[in-house]
């Protein structure tokens, strides 16, 4: 047997080469798509998309000035023709970009030409009876943009800045100014974008050569390493299958004594569980079906197996304070009185302070402290708010009322299941956390989980009390 690993071991070093080549060229494949068939294409989409919004900025800010005119107008300050005529003054000397020959233009809804910087000879002019197709389809097309949605981005051919003889590709963001009739625009020359890009291609595939040279040098150097480590690895064989035996052996008796150990902590949480009960037998199997419904909750929601794990032991024990409490206020077949009721209360708190001093891998402690704490601060002892409240806690106030008003006690019949869901559906969201409720009510409604009460007849005077605070001494 192991003559054949040793032999194995010999044919796959022949191997290694080709196994760690193949990844490489496969890597080196998928650097040189991502970076000319992914990165590039969004960077020229990012380029034009901030571009774009670049014009959009300007022409808002034209818009504003133009505003500004018109608002001297309304004032009285100015006339209407004044007004605009000092607009186009000052928009016809703007310029931006790196050669400072960007510009805006302005047109009327006839549509025809109030103000162009390159091309004056054109201002005034009805676009109806004109020859250039490109002005009236740039007119046209931006007229129909600002009639239907009163600004937006308009694509054409046009002039290269002050050049007349060279037409280029544009794209102009267009906004109507309706007080006057009018819709402003600025654009930008898509060949700047596509020249950038053109140029970062250029510089990426300088890049890229590099790189690929370097690795396909690395690939060399990785595979001689390889070799020598297999070959190295055949040395060290035999050790290696006598620590993985040890290994084994270890891990066994790892598992064995962890699972020993996961006995015992159940042990001892049940002992601990029956432990409060033992003293109300009113509540027996209180905690234990709490425990089912909580579980059955926290997996509803969709909680991680240690998650779980630390619920079903806060779940077991969330009532184990009630050992430090009077049994007479446990068993008392009538309601309590408020001092009665303070001292039922203090439960949780008594508690948190038995099991703080264990170590459990789970913040059991918190959470059976906070059972009784509700989502807007109207719970005990702390008065938490939702932010401040554990997600285990949240659900066992859940499981732990369904379970309460759905069970009997020495002070009244049981409530019945439907009462209790009735309680929940109520308070949840402000009381009760609600994918918890949720969750709680598509387990009973569909059955996934039973809970054995059924409804009886019980007056509305009980049912508000039993909802509101007599429930939490018993739940």
């Amino acid at each position: 047997m192991l003559e054949k690993k040793v032999k194995g071991l010999t044919r796959l070093i022949s191997k290694t080469s080709c196994r760690i080549a193949l990844p490489t060229l496969c890597t080196l494949l998928l650097f040189v798509i991502a970076i000319f068939f992914v990165l590039l294409p969004q960077l020229e989409e990012g380029f034009i998309a901030r571009k774009q919004e670049m014009i959009r900025e300007l022409a808002e800010t034209t818009w504003s000035l133009i505003e500004n005119y018109h608002d001297r107008e309304l004032s009285g300050e100015l006339s209407r023709a004044e007004a605009q005529k000092r607009a186009i003054l000052r928009l016809r000397t703007l310029r931006w970009g790196p050669e400072q020959k960007d510009y805006f233009w302005i047109s009327d809804m006839e549509p025809r030409l109030v103000m162009q910087p390159y091309r004056r000879d054109l201002e005034g002019k009805d676009v109806s009876g004109f020859q250039d197709v490109k002005l009236k389809y740039l007119l046209n097309k931006s007229l129909k943009m600002v009639q239907q949605q009163g600004a937006g981005y308009v694509d054409y051919r046009w002039q290269w800045k002050d050049d007349p003889t060279r037409i280029v590709s544009k794209r102009a963001y267009v906004k109507g100014f309706e007080p006057w009739g009018w819709f402003i625009a600025t654009g930008m020359y898509l060949d700047d974008v596509r020249a950038e890009i053109a140029e970062i291609r250029k510089k990426l595939t300088t890049i890229s050569l590099g790189i690929l040279l370097i690795v396909m040098l690395l690939d060399v150097y990785s595979i001689r390493q390889a070799l020598a480590a297999e070959r190295e690895r055949l040395k060290i064989f035999l050790e290696r299958e006598k620590l993985m035996k040890s290994l084994e052996e270890s891990l066994e008796k790892l598992k064995k004594s962890r699972d020993d150990l996961h006995a015992s902590l159940e042990e001892t949480v049940t002992s601990l569980a029956s432990t409060a009960e033992k003293r109300d037998p009113y509540t027996a199997g209180h905690q234990v079906r709490v425990d089912i419904l909580a579980s059955a909750i926290g997996r509803e929601l969709g909680l991680e197996e240690q998650q779980l794990e630390g619920l079903h032991i806060a779940a077991l024990l969330h009532d184990i304070g009630k050992i430090t409490l009077p049994s007479d206020y446990l068993c008392k077949p009538s309601k309590l009185t408020r001092e009665e009721t303070a001292v039922i209360r203090c439960h949780p708190q008594a508690g948190y302070e038995i099991l703080k001093g264990i170590h459990f891998p789970w913040p059991v402690a918190e959470i059976v402290y906070q059972h009784h704490e509700h989502l807007d601060g109207s719970g005990y002892p702390r008065g938490l708010t939702e932010r401040d409240i554990l997600l285990e806690a949240k659900i066992i106030t859940v499981a732990d009322v369904v379970e309460a008003m759905s069970s009997h006690r020495p002070y009244r019949a049981s409530l019945g299941i439907e009462s209790a869901l009735d309680a929940i559906r109520a308070g949840r969201g402000t009381i009760y956390h609600a994918p918890s409720v949720d969750a709680c009510l598509y387990l009973v409604n569909e059955k996934k989980i039973d809970i054995r009460s059924k409804d009886l007849s019980v007056s509305p005077e009980d049912q508000e009390y039993e909802a509101s605070e007599s429930w939490c001494r018993m739940a």
